[in-house]
């Protein structure tokens, strides 16, 4: 006949795992009740340890919420406790976890709902010329010398030069605004405008910038699909752009995206040559 010690310590070897890893996590109680509530006790722990042990592993990795946690119920009866599962685990999961992830995409949606796509004006030049500048520094300085990103600052977005482009029928600018603000920017060419190929049956995409601390929401990909928006108004067969070559972040949105490398170009900022990859995508 088997030791009932023995089988007694067998009982608590999972409680007791269980138990250590959860307590190292920082675990909170849940809810209990005493072990006198259940006729079939012994059958019903043996149960309980084997779930315990089996949901250890998630338990953890849910992190910080103890949906078995075992303690002395009173000095007098000296008898452990054993939390109830499953509703509780259910409906903690559904409050603590479910509830705040549903939360945060909410949050997200509404975000991308109020980016908004507004077409650019000679009325709109100064905030234009802000924040080309800005996002052209952000992107650039890293890789360039202060007096060459400062003469091409002053000379490409110059007030000068933006109103020549403004006033390009082969030439459109658009916001993408924020609560009214403009947080990115998208520069497309047409016909003769386009800075190489001049092809009337393509659209180049010459700009597309976003205030560093908007990068990873999505913008940039927002002010893409309205140039792919446009470019298939237009019928264009496919669409094209100059990407820096030191530049990896741009050309893995671009690949992304579609697009694949058929050439490269020379683009002079200040007294430095330096390489841009030339990218196109099929539209037709």
């Amino acid at each position: 006949m088997p030791d009932p010690k023995s089988r007694a310590a067998k009982r608590q070897i999972l409680p007791m795992v269980g138990t250590v890893f959860l307590h190292l996590k920082g675990a909170t109680t849940l809810s209990k009740c005493t072990a006198k509530q259940f006729p079939f006790f012994t059958f019903y722990q043996t149960g309980c340890d084997i779930i315990r042990g089996i949901f250890i592993i998630p338990m953890i990795g849910f992190g910080k919420i103890d949906f078995f946690s075992f303690h002395t119920a009173t000095k007098e009866k000296k008898q452990k406790n054993v939390a109830l599962f499953p509703l509780d685990f259910v409906l903690m999961l559904v409050k603590e976890k479910l509830y705040s992830v549903i939360l945060w995409l909410i949050d997200k949606v509404k975000q991308m709902e109020t980016i908004q796509i507004k077409g650019i004006t000679l009325n709109d030049i100064e905030q234009l010329q802000q924040i080309g500048r800005q996002t052209f520094y952000e992107t650039f300085s890293a890789g360039n010398t202060e007096e060459n990103m400062t003469n091409y600052l002053n000379e490409g977005f110059s007030i000068e030069k933006l109103t020549i482009e403004l006033s390009d029928k082969n030439a459109e600018f658009y916001f993408a605004t924020l609560d009214n603000t403009a947080i990115g920017y998208l520069k497309l060419n047409f016909g003769q405008s386009q800075t190489e190929l001049q092809d009337d049956t393509a659209l180049e995409i010459e700009r597309i910038y976003v205030l560093k601390e908007f990068h990873g929401k999505k913008v940039g990909q927002i002010l893409y699909e309205k140039a792919i928006e446009i470019a298939k108004k237009k019928n264009a067969n496919y669409v094209w752009l100059g990407v820096w070559e030191e530049n990896p972040r741009a050309i893995s949105f671009y690949k992304k995206n579609g697009f694949v490398e058929f050439d490269k170009h020379i683009f002079k900022l200040g007294d430095d040559e330096q390489t841009d990859i030339m990218m196109k995508l099929k539209l037709a």
